[in-house]
């Protein structure tokens, strides 16, 4: 049996789509954090982030290098949140008269449709700040302005707030899920494995929320910020 299809017969048990979803699940978390790293920049100021951005335009093959493993990570647990979804329904043909979930939390059961969302969100995310043909005055090099910009709209701030909040739903269940998926869970320690979880998801939906909320209230609101005394 060759190494391929060695994986291939690992793929195809629900153990293997597991362990697929858990180690490309925390592939895309580690770019979440590393892009939320990046995009506070803003705060540091024009110079600080258009720095920053030129940088990675100037190591353009292993921008996309990564670019390319994330583009393949997300491909393939897309894929297999999918087939694991039609496996699950396949093994319960009849619904249930009346399902009590005890076992199992609103986020978990909605994974799928989060992630889905998730992935409109990327698609809209890479044509607003990346491509900019959704960018009302978007300039390739001046990735400062086009935040700035960008976020002073109040529907498209509003529309990231709440993708944020999606990503967080997904996040949360995910990471709390890929330990134990990766054969990492221990009743003794399940209770830190959701405060890390819990702890590390609200951090990374508040520092990206907070960015589209600054800078549509600075810009629209300055009255605001006079109130609660930030000048």
């Amino acid at each position: 049996m060759t190494a391929a299809t060695g994986v291939l017969k690992f793929y195809s048990t629900s153990i293997g789509k597991k362990v697929v979803m858990a180690v490309t699940g925390f592939m895309m978390f580690f770019f979440v954090c590393v892009h939320m790293v990046g995009n506070l920049q803003v705060y540091a100021g024009p110079d600080k982030l258009n720095a920053y951005a030129h940088f990675l335009q100037s190591t353009k093959s292993l921008l996309w290098s990564f670019r390319s493993v994330m583009f393949v990570c997300a491909a393939l647990h897309i894929l297999t949140a999918v087939l694991l979804t039609l496996q699950n329904w396949r093994s319960r043909p009849v619904r249930y008269t009346e399902y009590t979930a005890n076992e199992s939390s609103f986020f978990s059961r909605n994974m799928i449709w989060t992630g889905l969302l998730m992935g409109f969100f990327v698609v809209y995310h890479l044509m607003h700040f990346t491509i900019g043909n959704l960018h009302p005055s978007f300039v390739a090099v001046e990735v400062h302005r086009n935040v700035v910009l960008g976020f002073s709209d109040g529907w498209v701030a509003a529309f990231y707030i709440i993708s944020m909040a999606i990503l967080g739903m997904h996040m949360g269940h995910g990471v709390f899920g890929m330990f134990q998926s990766l054969g990492l869970a221990h009743p003794k320690y399940n209770q830190y494995r959701r405060y890390f979880s819990t702890g590390i998801t609200l951090l990374i939906v508040a520092a990206n929320i907070s960015m589209p909320l600054a800078i549509y209230v600075t810009n629209n609101h300055p009255l605001i910020l006079q109130t609660i005394g930030v000048k």
